[in-house]
């Protein structure tokens, strides 16, 4: 194996790094939960992207106000 083949390898390796989800990531999300009619949390949003942690998520959600309102019994 030569030092080119190792360098090749390395740069996929670093290119497959994974990125953070932008708040237009969320907000595509939310746009296809609610066509869907599910509900808008950070559960289904991570479900729906199929990345993200879930702290970011929320900071996502409460800086955009997408939230619905809890119910009460």
């Amino acid at each position: 194996m030569s030092s080119t083949t190792v360098v090749g390898r390395i740069d996929e390796v670093i290119d497959m790094k994974r990125r953070g989800i932008s708040a237009a990531d969320v907000v595509r999300a939310c746009v296809a939960l609610k066509r869907r009619g599910r509900r808008l949390g950070p559960v289904n949003v991570r479900l729906e992207l199929g990345r993200g942690s879930y702290s970011t998520i929320v900071r996502h959600l409460r800086k955009l106000a997408f939230s619905e309102p809890r119910r009460r019994p």
